[in-house]
């Protein structure tokens, strides 16, 4: 772990470099009349990535279209090589936005862990981080962290028909519920419910840590077996998530297995 950490300090100031070395310009010199600033963020169990939008807050969203705002800067960090995710926000809004002084209106953080009360303890990585205190440490008026997966719901309605690739004949609904689901780290889930006036409003789920269920058809008994593997693997009488066996671990565990 500590040469791992060496590493990443290694690249760190490469990045840092890179940046120090062109000219950064002025918020004043990035922004439009009526712009404002915006950080966001998607921090998981093994990296985060940073942008900084200027955006119009008269814009509006549409559906099928990519959300307003123009990126201006982007980086992507190991949290292993951090102390704290604050170091890794003051490291990209000092050295690496390219924007002198950058000062965001608001920050959207979305986290892989339970967000209650604008607090988020991570899921994979010992960090506890709270959005009042972001703001107040960074002096960013609005903070406001999400579940990673509560973002991509929301990201979802941007997509345009030619970016969806269609697993079945069924017709898509207009209003009709929406679950998204993916793996990485651990195992994403989340669902979209439209209100009376057919906004979809995200909401996060743990459903991942529902109970593997083994099917097979006849006298298949795979995973079953793999369901057995995976009790003895952890002390025989756990239960077994699904996400022992979708994610990136769960990988791991069936190649074992098989």
């Amino acid at each position: 772990r500590r040469n791992a950490a060496s590493r990443c300090d290694v690249s760190i100031a490469g990045w840092s470099a890179s940046h120090r070395g062109g000219a950064r310009r002025t918020q004043d010199e990035v922004l439009k009349l009526g712009e404002k600033l915006v950080l966001s963020a998607d921090c998981g169990g093994t990296t985060t990535r940073l942008m900084l939008y200027r955006v119009d807050p008269n814009e509006p969203v549409v559906s099928k279209k990519p959300a307003p705002g123009t990126l201006l800067a982007e980086e992507k960090y190991p949290n292993i090589a951090f102390k704290s995710f604050e170091d890794i926000i003051k490291l990209f809004l000092t050295q690496d936005c390219g924007v002198q002084g950058a000062k965001p209106s608001v920050a959207v953080l979305a986290l892989a862990g339970v967000v209650m009360n604008n607090q988020c303890r991570f899921t994979n990585l010992d960090w506890c981080i709270s959005g009042h205190e972001l703001s107040s440490t960074l002096k960013i008026p609005k903070v406001e962290l999400i579940n990673d997966f509560v973002a991509q719901g929301y990201g979802m309605l941007t997509l345009g028909d030619d970016e969806v690739r269609r697993l079945n004949d069924a017709v898509p609904q207009p209003g009709a519920p929406i679950a998204c689901i993916g793996a990485g780290t651990g195992l994403g889930q989340c669902f979209l419910i439209a209100d009376s006036r057919g906004d979809y409003h995200c909401h996060p789920s743990e459903g991942a840590h529902g109970e593997f269920a083994p099917r097979g058809a006849g006298t298949d008994f795979t995973q079953i077996e793999l369901l057995k593997h995976l009790k003895v693997k952890l002390n025989g009488w756990n239960r077994i998530s699904v996400e022992r066996v979708v994610s990136g671990t769960g990988i791991c565990n069936v190649y074992e297995f098989l």
